[in-house]
């Protein structure tokens, strides 16, 4: 009988030992969450600020001088590359 209650002592004992591990391991993982969901939403942020910036170069590009659309376009493609590089990069965060 002795050796069935050191067994199962021991098992709660482990059992105990497993329940404080996984514990702390949801603590931890929930912290990731948390920073995860900051870089997310700095990103979406960042991305916000480009579309504006974007949309802005848009309606001026739709209202500039024939003369002064090479200029425009040229910023107008540069502001597109890095709108779509963080909207990309902001899909791709939100996958992993």
């Amino acid at each position: 009988m002795t050796d069935r209650k050191e067994k199962i002592d021991a098992l709660d004992q482990q059992l105990r030992r497993w329940d404080d591990r996984i514990a702390a391991t949801e603590k931890k993982l929930e912290a990731k969450k948390d920073q995860a969901k900051a870089r997310v939403d700095l990103e979406r942020a960042r991305l916000k600020e480009r579309r504006a910036d974007l949309k802005a170069r848009l309606d001026s590009a739709k209202t500039s001088a024939e003369d002064g659309w090479e200029r425009t376009s040229k910023g107008l493609e540069d502001a597109w590359k890095e709108f779509q590089a963080a909207a990309k990069e902001v899909v791709e965060s939100a996958k992993s």
